[in-house]
């Protein structure tokens, strides 16, 4: 095969045996064709992961049908794996030939879904947490390329790496493969908000399964839904509420996080007798991550109180619920981290309860909250606004 050239007219022999000029060859699981432009191994590898996703569709009956994680990891096992290990030269595809491989993947999450045709991508990789293929292979290629750029050994492919990182795009624009490789890895490196693992808070240690709560939980059962609701109705079911776990020798706080949905910024805000604490959280941060912000910046502030119970009011009922599971798998590092809070007072004999709701105050931390400024510094916590992407 001659590479990016006309076929000579003369026939190559080996030990009398003519071979013939070929347009592409298939070489450790990679067709390689002539142009370098690797189409052929595109329109192999759609042919060849179509009869995996048959198979995923076969598993999805509506009896005895396989689950969601079942569904995924047997895609990114089975058909995932295939363009993983094929990255470095799918990294040369043009932008059709790209889109056309993206379609193997929207194809698999409408399957794991059960979602319509008209479905999202961005909504679907969200909910089944899948990087693009796109974005995929440009991090596979980007490692690989500092795999081999680390190495001990001086050697060809090394030089010739360096030189291309040294180089403009307009240089390299003749070679298409050098030139997507330099700029995977280029965009890796610039990353300064790299999505890191959501872990659990250094703080927090895993109770045993006999351990009692950290925290008592309660929340107040209205008649109705808050939108049916009188304002005075909810008052004085509040009211009852804080009278039930008022307690001698305690301090009080109440706590709201806001969203402005126009400009994406949030805020939580945490309020107490004679102090008031407020943070600026990331932009585009859910409404469940302020209020989970607003609890952790509540009980921070208890830590250098002296009473010996807290109790903290929030109208979250699912920050309450967060809270509450053994295992959580959503905001790890916020969770853990307000769960670690919730240890540490304990550890000093005293008493926490959170409480919901807390419409009486409502609207101050809600102020609170609004006022906050872009000067206002961000507070630094794990927090993540979209669904980890680690696969």
């Amino acid at each position: 095969m001659m590479v990016k050239a006309a076929d000579p007219a003369w026939q190559l022999r080996v030990q009398g045996v003519e071979l013939a000029w070929t347009n592409s060859y298939q070489y450790l699981g990679v067709w390689v064709d002539k142009r370098l432009s690797f189409t052929a191994h595109a329109a192999y590898l759609r042919e060849r992961t179509q009869s995996r996703l048959n198979v995923m569709r076969a598993m999805t009956r509506i009896s005895a049908g396989a689950t969601f994680s079942v569904l995924r990891q047997y895609y990114v096992h089975a058909v995932r794996s295939l363009v993983d290990y094929s990255a470095p030269v799918l990294i040369a595809l043009s932008p059709n030939q790209q889109e056309r491989i993206e379609v193997l993947q929207n194809t698999a999450m409408r399957t794991m879904l059960g979602a319509p045709r008209w479905s999202s991508a961005c909504v679907m990789q969200s909910e089944t947490r899948l990087l693009p293929l796109t974005t995929k292979v440009q991090q596979i290629t980007a490692c690989r390329v500092a795999r081999v750029l680390q190495r001990d050994a001086e050697g060809v492919t090394q030089r010739r790496l360096r030189l291309a990182g040294t180089q403009g795009a307009e240089s390299l624009r003749c070679n298409p493969w050098l030139l997507q490789c330099t700029l995977a890895t280029h965009n890796l490196a610039r990353m300064e908000n790299w999505p890191q693992a959501d872990l659990p808070a250094p703080t927090f240690r895993a109770p045993p399964p006999w351990e009692p709560p950290a925290a008592e939980f309660s929340a107040t059962q209205l008649p109705a839904s808050k939108a049916l609701c009188a304002v005075e109705e909810m008052r004085q079911h509040a009211f009852m509420a804080m009278a039930q776990v008022t307690e001698p020798d305690s301090v009080v706080y109440y706590t709201d996080g806001s969203a402005d949905p126009d400009s994406g910024r949030t805020g939580a805000a945490a309020i107490t007798r004679g102090a008031e604490v407020c943070e600026r959280t990331p932009d585009h941060c859910s409404t469940l991550q302020t209020e989970l912000v607003a609890i952790l910046l509540a009980l921070e502030h208890a830590q250098h109180r002296r009473e010996r119970t807290v109790v903290l009011h929030t109208d979250s009922r699912t920050g309450l619920q967060a809270l509450q599971q053994p295992y959580p798998s959503d905001n790890v590092g916020l969770v853990t981290a307000i769960l670690g809070s919730l240890q540490s007072l304990a550890a000093q004999g005293r008493r926490q309860s959170g409480v919901g709701p807390n419409y009486p105050v409502k609207e101050d931390t809600k102020q609170i909250s609004a006022e906050l400024d872009i000067h206002h510094a961000t507070v630094k916590l794990p927090l993540f606004c979209f669904k980890e992407i680690a696969s």
